[in-house]
């Protein structure tokens, strides 16, 4: 049997020329031929096959005949090179990856002050076409390297535990929390992979108290449990206040008879979250973001020199965070209709809030005052500032690891330039 296009070149000619009661003996002839349900579609391309006419495209009218077949494309030759691409990679990344929205404008103000303090060299075709490139182009150029990026954000790290263990350890929600008790805290990892989740790197252990908000840093190696366990022991010896309840998510590095003895032995309250449900954890969450990421990005870290970077970093950042970075605690939430108010106090440091409790020991409040006096936030600052760039500088000279699987086993090789 002929094919449909077959059967209606050898047709339409004639039903063009037919009066209107042949046209019909034609229309049923085809029908049963060709196997169309629809009478009056049939009808519209016999009447329009091999017709001139014209359509509105992109760049005006355009001439077309109905049933031939379409034109072959040439290929063509692409506008942005690799030359341009690399460029717009380089100013992304100079840019704090914006997006292509933010990015263009960016680029055609900042190319100048690029060029001339010697971050960026380019020849003048590719510059005129950074200068005249659209959002949605730097968005598609820069497709596969915002992927890169991507890949490190949002990664969760956490194995649970054992079944057993974790029955023995009670639950505790998010409503659950006594947020007015000084000394509960909650603990959690970030993990420094830079996107490639194979081989040690470095993590962050990163505890948050509920009332005042104070938050300690502690960078560790690996997230082997006896490098938690050294991490929250050092905290407990430096917060200015007794540690009465600790809570963790469901991973391995936390789900352990070693913390399980540990909190058992200096009297704090052990608890776990629900699995998947990071809302329950969400004071130590939200500090991850504020106080890790922002503040170390999203590079790998996995030499022993960047973990002493990590460590001086952390320590500023604490010391910033706690003494001279005020904060707003959420009072009431309320419902109207579709709409929710929130209300927050005012904004103060944890280290004022301490000073406002009453169930703190003036000897404490003494030292606070005197650690306060004796620092000065503008030094700190530039330290961190200068500590973030030489750890930026090392992480990014390092050649990117490439993972080959052999079996079950990651191997991470160095990749050859």
């Amino acid at each position: 049997m002929a094919d449909r296009r077959t059967i209606i070149k050898r047709s339409f000619r004639d039903y063009q020329k037919a009066d209107r009661k042949s046209k019909g003996q034609i229309l049923d002839r085809v029908l049963k031929q060709t196997l169309y349900r629809s009478r009056a579609y049939l009808a519209l391309i016999l009447r329009k096959w091999g017709v001139v006419g014209w359509q509105m495209g992109p760049r005006g009218p355009l001439r077309f005949v109905v049933g031939a077949p379409p034109r072959e494309r040439r290929p063509v030759k692409p506008t942005y090179g690799e030359a341009v691409r690399q460029a717009l990679i380089r100013l992304w990344y100079l840019c704090d990856c914006m997006c292509g929205k933010r990015l263009v404008p960016a680029i055609r103000s900042l190319l100048v002050v690029y060029e001339r303090c010697g971050e960026l060299k380019v020849s003048s075709s590719v510059r005129r076409k950074l200068l005249t490139l659209s959002a949605a182009t730097a968005d598609r150029l820069l497709k596969q390297e915002r992927r890169k990026v991507r890949t490190g954000r949002g990664r969760s790290y956490t194995r649970s535990g054992a079944a057993k263990l974790l029955q023995q350890i009670p639950l505790r929600t998010f409503d659950e929390w006594d947020r007015s008790r000084l000394g509960q805290v909650q603990a959690d990892l970030v993990g420094h992979d830079g996107g490639q989740n194979g081989g040690e790197f470095a993590f962050t252990c990163t505890v948050t108290e509920l009332s005042v908000g104070w938050t300690e840093l502690r960078p560790v190696p690996t997230k082997a449990r006896v490098w938690v366990y050294q991490a929250l022991e050092d905290i407990r010896r430096s917060v200015p206040f007794p540690l009465v309840a600790l809570g963790t998510d469901t991973g391995s590095e936390f789900i352990n008879h070693n913390l399980l003895d540990w909190c058992r032995a200096n009297t704090i309250a052990f608890s776990r979250t629900r699995p998947y449900r990071r809302n329950d954890n969400c004071f130590v969450e939200e500090k991850n973001n504020s106080l890790v990421r922002r503040s170390v990005g999203f590079l790998r870290y996995d030499s022993p020199e960047e973990l002493v970077l990590l460590r001086s970093i952390d320590q500023r950042q604490t010391s910033l965070s706690n003494y001279f970075y005020p904060y707003m605690k959420l009072v009431s939430k309320t419902r109207r209709g579709a709409r929710v108010y929130r209300r927050h106090d005012v904004p103060r440091t944890p280290c004022q809030r301490l000073l406002e409790r009453e169930d703190v020991p003036e000897a404490t409040k003494d030292q606070l005052r005197a650690t306060f006096q004796g620092m000065n936030p503008a030094a700190l600052k530039r330290e961190l500032t200068d500590l973030q760039q030489r750890l930026y500088r090392i992480a990014s000279a390092k050649p990117a690891p490439v993972i080959r699987t052999r079996g079950k086993e990651l191997v991470i090789h160095p990749r050859s330039d």
